[in-house]
Protein backbone atom coordinates (compact mmCIF):
# COMPACT_ATOMS: atom_id res chain seq x y z
CA UNK A 1 0.00 0.00 0.00
CA UNK A 2 2.96 2.25 0.64
CA UNK A 3 4.41 1.80 -2.21
CA UNK A 4 1.12 2.94 -4.28
CA UNK A 5 0.71 5.74 -2.66
CA UNK A 6 4.37 6.35 -3.36
CA UNK A 7 4.11 5.66 -6.85
CA UNK A 8 1.01 7.82 -7.04
CA UNK A 9 2.48 11.05 -5.42
CA UNK A 10 5.63 10.59 -8.20
CA UNK A 11 3.26 10.59 -10.67
CA UNK A 12 1.20 13.43 -9.63
CA UNK A 13 4.81 15.01 -9.02
CA UNK A 14 5.95 14.32 -12.97
CA UNK A 15 2.56 15.36 -14.52
CA UNK A 16 2.07 18.57 -12.42
CA UNK A 17 5.66 19.76 -13.66
CA UNK A 18 4.08 19.01 -17.60
CA UNK A 19 2.86 22.16 -19.11
CA UNK A 20 0.00 21.18 -20.59
CA UNK A 21 -3.87 22.43 -21.16
CA UNK A 22 -5.14 18.97 -20.63
CA UNK A 23 -3.18 18.31 -17.52
CA UNK A 24 -4.08 21.43 -15.98
CA UNK A 25 -6.41 19.20 -13.42
CA UNK A 26 -3.65 17.60 -12.64
CA UNK A 27 -1.08 20.44 -11.88
CA UNK A 28 -3.55 21.64 -9.35
CA UNK A 29 -3.45 18.55 -7.33
CA UNK A 30 0.08 18.15 -7.71
CA UNK A 31 2.36 18.07 -4.10
CA UNK A 32 3.78 21.63 -5.61
CA UNK A 33 1.44 24.67 -5.49
CA UNK A 34 0.65 25.23 -9.28
CA UNK A 35 -1.62 27.15 -11.43
CA UNK A 36 -3.32 26.07 -14.49
CA UNK A 37 -0.98 27.39 -17.20
CA UNK A 38 -3.21 30.27 -18.82
CA UNK A 39 -3.24 31.43 -14.99
CA UNK A 40 0.76 31.12 -15.21
CA UNK A 41 1.08 32.78 -18.28
CA UNK A 42 -0.83 35.87 -17.52
CA UNK A 43 1.06 35.79 -14.10
CA UNK A 44 4.80 35.57 -15.22
CA UNK A 45 3.86 37.99 -17.91
CA UNK A 46 2.53 40.91 -15.40
CA UNK A 47 5.59 39.82 -13.16
CA UNK A 48 8.52 40.02 -15.97
CA UNK A 49 6.56 43.40 -16.95
CA UNK A 50 5.11 45.13 -13.79
CA UNK A 51 7.81 47.97 -12.41
CA UNK A 52 7.90 48.34 -8.84
CA UNK A 53 5.17 50.82 -8.55
CA UNK A 54 2.89 50.07 -11.31
CA UNK A 55 -0.69 49.53 -11.02
CA UNK A 56 -2.87 46.94 -12.96
CA UNK A 57 -6.58 46.38 -13.16
CA UNK A 58 -7.26 42.62 -13.20
CA UNK A 59 -11.06 41.19 -14.68
CA UNK A 60 -12.89 38.37 -12.43
CA UNK A 61 -13.09 34.88 -14.75
CA UNK A 62 -14.15 31.70 -12.24
CA UNK A 63 -12.56 33.68 -8.93
CA UNK A 64 -9.25 33.79 -10.24
CA UNK A 65 -7.95 37.43 -9.81
CA UNK A 66 -6.13 36.45 -6.40
CA UNK A 67 -4.65 33.71 -8.16
CA UNK A 68 -3.57 36.08 -10.93
CA UNK A 69 -2.19 39.06 -8.39
CA UNK A 70 -0.36 35.89 -6.72
CA UNK A 71 1.64 34.56 -9.65
CA UNK A 72 2.01 37.99 -11.02
CA UNK A 73 4.06 38.73 -7.31
CA UNK A 74 1.15 41.16 -6.26
CA UNK A 75 0.09 39.73 -3.24
CA UNK A 76 -2.70 37.96 -1.98
CA UNK A 77 -4.26 40.88 -0.30
CA UNK A 78 -5.93 43.92 -1.56
CA UNK A 79 -3.11 46.30 -2.02
CA UNK A 80 -3.26 49.64 -4.05
CA UNK A 81 -1.06 48.26 -7.24
CA UNK A 82 -3.84 45.85 -8.47
CA UNK A 83 -7.43 46.86 -8.59
CA UNK A 84 -9.29 43.71 -8.74
CA UNK A 85 -12.64 43.03 -10.20
CA UNK A 86 -15.01 41.18 -7.74
CA UNK A 87 -17.37 38.67 -9.34
CA UNK A 88 -21.20 38.67 -9.34
CA UNK A 89 -21.79 36.70 -6.27
CA UNK A 90 -22.58 40.68 -4.48
CA UNK A 91 -24.08 42.52 -7.10
CA UNK A 92 -23.90 45.33 -5.01
CA UNK A 93 -19.94 45.27 -4.23
CA UNK A 94 -19.53 44.96 -7.89
CA UNK A 95 -21.39 47.51 -8.96
CA UNK A 96 -19.48 49.85 -6.83
CA UNK A 97 -16.11 48.45 -7.97
CA UNK A 98 -17.25 49.31 -11.53
CA UNK A 99 -18.23 52.85 -10.50
CA UNK A 100 -14.89 53.00 -9.17
CA UNK A 101 -13.13 51.69 -11.99
CA UNK A 102 -12.75 55.02 -14.15
CA UNK A 103 -11.30 57.22 -11.20
CA UNK A 104 -8.74 54.39 -10.71
CA UNK A 105 -7.91 54.42 -14.17
CA UNK A 106 -7.19 58.39 -14.56
CA UNK A 107 -5.81 58.81 -10.69
CA UNK A 108 -3.84 55.82 -10.60
CA UNK A 109 -2.70 55.52 -14.53
CA UNK A 110 -2.42 51.42 -14.24
CA UNK A 111 0.34 50.28 -16.56
CA UNK A 112 -1.95 47.13 -17.65
CA UNK A 113 -5.55 45.84 -17.59
CA UNK A 114 -6.49 41.89 -17.99
CA UNK A 115 -9.43 41.77 -19.51
CA UNK A 116 -11.39 38.38 -19.94
CA UNK A 117 -13.68 37.70 -22.43
CA UNK A 118 -15.61 36.05 -20.18
CA UNK A 119 -15.53 37.94 -17.36
CA UNK A 120 -16.91 40.38 -15.33
CA UNK A 121 -15.29 43.46 -16.75
CA UNK A 122 -17.52 43.07 -19.93
CA UNK A 123 -20.77 44.06 -19.41
CA UNK A 124 -19.32 47.46 -18.33
CA UNK A 125 -16.53 47.89 -20.58
CA UNK A 126 -16.40 45.99 -23.36
CA UNK A 127 -13.12 45.11 -25.52
CA UNK A 128 -12.99 43.30 -28.82
CA UNK A 129 -12.29 39.54 -28.49
CA UNK A 130 -9.44 39.41 -31.24
CA UNK A 131 -7.32 41.60 -28.88
CA UNK A 132 -7.06 44.29 -31.25
CA UNK A 133 -7.00 48.18 -29.40
CA UNK A 134 -9.36 50.37 -28.07
CA UNK A 135 -9.44 54.11 -27.53
CA UNK A 136 -11.66 54.69 -24.50
CA UNK A 137 -11.46 58.61 -23.76
CA UNK A 138 -8.24 59.57 -24.22
CA UNK A 139 -6.50 56.51 -23.25
CA UNK A 140 -5.32 53.89 -25.76
CA UNK A 141 -5.62 50.32 -24.82
CA UNK A 142 -3.09 47.91 -26.92
CA UNK A 143 -3.40 44.06 -26.75
CA UNK A 144 -0.03 42.52 -25.56
CA UNK A 145 -0.32 39.86 -24.47
CA UNK A 146 -3.19 36.87 -25.09
CA UNK A 147 -3.90 33.19 -23.83
CA UNK A 148 -6.69 31.03 -23.69
CA UNK A 149 -8.67 33.08 -21.29
CA UNK A 150 -7.09 36.70 -20.70
CA UNK A 151 -5.86 39.61 -23.02
CA UNK A 152 -3.33 41.75 -21.74
CA UNK A 153 -3.82 45.77 -22.70
CA UNK A 154 -1.08 48.24 -22.29
CA UNK A 155 -2.68 51.24 -21.22
CA UNK A 156 -1.39 54.77 -23.35
CA UNK A 157 -1.80 57.82 -21.56
CA UNK A 158 0.42 59.82 -24.28
CA UNK A 159 -2.86 61.32 -25.30
CA UNK A 160 -3.70 62.16 -21.91
CA UNK A 161 -0.36 64.03 -21.71
CA UNK A 162 -0.40 66.05 -24.77
CA UNK A 163 -3.79 67.55 -23.82
CA UNK A 164 -2.60 68.60 -20.09
CA UNK A 165 0.94 70.13 -21.25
Amino acid sequence: LAGVMVANLALLFVLSTVRNPFINKVRSMGPVLHFTTYLEDTGMFLKNNLGPNDAVVIDDYNYETGAIAYVAGLGLLQNERAFLIPDRVYPERQQKKFAELMPFIRSRRPTYLVYANEGELKQFLPFPSDCSSKQIEDMQFACVHQNTHYQIYKIDYATLRSVRN
